[in-house]
């Protein structure tokens, strides 16, 4: 690997990395929802188990969310040999006036085995009576694995393609000890495989990074639960597997304080506020320095009546890195949720399986980024649910969110990235037919796109013109079956 290819790595690796919805937007809604997933479930003494399986094909146009357009004038174009553009004799090239990236077009194949056991539910103890002493112990554990098969629509790009066969996973627990009590704690653990393509054609064509997670808290419930207050901590650590990305790995530690106060029988009053550090062990201090987060947020959330509902959250973020290249604004979040089935009041309970909801709402945050110290995001978006009959769920998803950047350095310090900003566009659609309780046939539509006409110079080299355009369009279709309990 030369060493003009590792700055072209550091920069489109951080601009997949940094979009707002990653992650989120590969996984299947069914895991990212438990309300959507589960069944009735098997008892196991204490607890219940909820074991499922899924299988999907489908078709992904542009899994390498490359831009796909003709080279600008003057800027010259890197793109190895397996994924250069065809002459009509055959042989390939890549001189300016070309494509620079060629969207490659995949077929998509996906099983993906999950399992959750969690303490019995309301609907297995509601004949214990209303006196029964609420247990001391709660235990929630999610896990699923899938395995992504590719295959190229191109016949060119197959050998590529097939080579970027992939595993993602998830495991989750959550613990709480004497949940129902004035006193109490939760332990948490968390980890994550995730595998995200690069549009940079000098860069492996996707990278894969595993993320643990940690967490404690004790809890204060004076009164019953209309008051709580928790006093945490979380860890994580971001390890990227490929030698070429190490200087991302991260450890970040963070002090979480959050309380709750039910003042009106439908009306709740938020707070929260951490701060945190997170350094970079294999990173330059010059280009990757060590951060503090700090914030605090005071909110609002209340049913109106009880279809209407509304959140309210706003507060202020501040980051302080060791380069000075500091953030400091308002952040906050608003949404109004409308219920066509009425919900009594806020306690997660009223929340049923399949509770239908329509929502609309705005977001600014900001968070660290791989390209520059952080990222700003102000973001609109709406979702929706819908349960027909216990038969069939919809859901719909869709976000526009504008991303600022500030500037940011290559690995040598010899050249700058200026700030700049994108849009980013992320809408995604759910449909599953349940045959019976436990088997279901659904369909995800996805589309990401990225609305940008910023070119990002690939290399340190001040006199090098080579550039990459950041702006994709990406659509997924795909077709599963599921079985679950």
């Amino acid at each position: 690997m030369t060493m003009r290819v590792l700055p072209a790595i550091f920069v489109l690796s951080a601009a997949a990395l940094c979009a707002p919805t990653a992650g989120a937007q590969q996984s299947q809604p069914w895991l990212g929802d438990r309300r959507f997933g589960g069944g009735i479930g098997v008892r196991a003494g204490d607890f219940e188990l909820h074991p499922g399986i899924a299988g999907e094909v489908g078709f992904d146009s542009n899994f390498y969310q490359a831009a796909d357009k003709v080279t600008p004038e003057g800027f010259a174009v890197a793109i190895p040999a397996e994924f250069q553009p065809l002459r009509p004799d055959g042989s390939r090239f890549a001189d300016a006036g070309t494509f620079r990236e060629p969207a490659v077009g995949v077929f998509r194949f996906r099983v993906t085995p999950s399992l959750s056991l969690k303490t019995l539910g309301p609907q297995r103890t509601e004949g214990d009576g209303a006196g029964a002493t609420p247990p001391k112990l709660s235990i929630e554990a999610d896990a699923s694995v899938s395995y992504n098969e590719l295959l190229a629509t191109d016949a060119q790009y197959a050998d590529s393609v097939s080579d970027d066969r992939y595993l993602s996973a998830d495991l989750g627990l959550n613990l709480g000890i004497l949940p129902q009590r004035p006193w109490g704690a939760t332990i948490s653990g968390a980890y994550s495989r995730e595998v995200q393509p690069v549009n940079d054609p000098q860069a492996p064509p996707n990278f894969g990074r595993n993320t643990f997670r940690a967490g404690a808290a004790l809890n204060w419930r004076p009164g019953g639960g209309m008051l709580e207050w928790s006093l945490g901590y979380d860890l994580a650590y971001v390890d990227f597997e490929s030698d070429l990305f190490e200087s991302f790995s991260s450890i970040s530690h963070r002090a979480v304080l959050k309380g709750r106060w039910l003042f009106l029988p439908r009306t709740a009053l938020l707070y929260s506020g951490d701060y945190g550090v997170l350094t970079y062990p294999n990173g330059d201090e010059n280009v990757k320095p060590q951060g503090s987060p700090l914030s605090s947020r005071l909110g609002i959330n209340g049913l109106i009546t009880n279809h209407l509902g509304a959140l309210v959250i706003v507060g202020w973020k501040s980051m302080f890195f060791e380069n000075d290249e500091n953030y400091d604004s308002i952040v906050g979040n608003a949404e109004l949720t409308w219920y066509p089935l009425p919900r009594p009041d806020l306690a997660p309970e009223a929340a049923t399986v399949g509770l239908s909801a329509i929502s609309l709402g705005y977001r600014r945050d900001a968070s660290a980024s791989y390209l520059g110290n952080y990222v700003q995001i102000d973001g609109v978006y709406a979702k929706s649910s819908y349960f027909f009959g216990g038969m069939v769920l919809a859901s719909l998803e869709a976000g526009l969110d504008h991303v600022q950047r500030p500037s940011g350095y290559f690995p040598n310090l010899t050249r700058q990235t200026a700030a700049f900003s994108e849009n980013r566009v992320n809408v995604t659609g759910f449909v599953e037919y349940r045959t019976s309780d436990t088997f279901g046939i659904n369909t995800t539509l996805r589309y990401t796109g990225n609305m940008t006409d910023q070119l990002i110079p690939v290399s340190s080299d001040p006199t090098d013109s080579d550039y990459d355009d950041l702006s994709f369009d990406r659509f997924e279709a795909w077709l599963g079956v599921r079985w679950f309990l």
